[in-house]
């Protein structure tokens, strides 16, 4: 049940306290904020079904991100870059962002990591991180 109270988001239960229905509803309700509750499709359709939400999420961004040939014909890339603020990367800068992360990068992050929080969609806390790995 902690896990419920974690993926509830509240802040301010305190110790010793039991989960009750009103956490088991946070949860619910934080889940069903972070879903597609509803999409229009190109024709005007309204889809609330979750099983045709996500086929037609799908095939809008694999049409989107599909391998067709850029359209750079009417534009000069020079011309888009000159009003562009960016710092060119010398070859040490370059070469470190390369490559895996290493275990060193991955324990000072999960270490900066607040307790008892779940900072991503999975619900799971640092401490689950911690536990596995230590």
């Amino acid at each position: 049940m902690k896990g419920v109270v974690i993926r509830s988001k509240a802040q301010w239960i305190e110790d010793g306290q039991k989960p009750s229905k009103y956490f088991c509803n946070l949860e619910l309700n934080n889940f069903m904020n972070k879903t597609i509750q509803r999409v229009e499709t190109g024709n005007g359709n309204i889809l609330t079904d979750q099983k045709e939400i996500l086929k037609q999420v799908r095939h809008f961004y694999g049409s989107l991100y599909n391998d067709r040939e850029l359209e750079l014909d009417n534009y000069d890339l020079n011309e888009l870059l000159t009003n562009f603020n960016y710092t060119i990367l010398d070859d040490t800068q370059s070469n470190s962002l390369e490559g895996l992360i290493s275990e060193e990068e991955l324990l000072i992050v999960l270490n900066k990591m607040k307790s008892n929080k779940s900072p991503g969609s999975s619900g799971f806390p640092a401490d689950f991180y911690n536990h596995l790995w230590g």
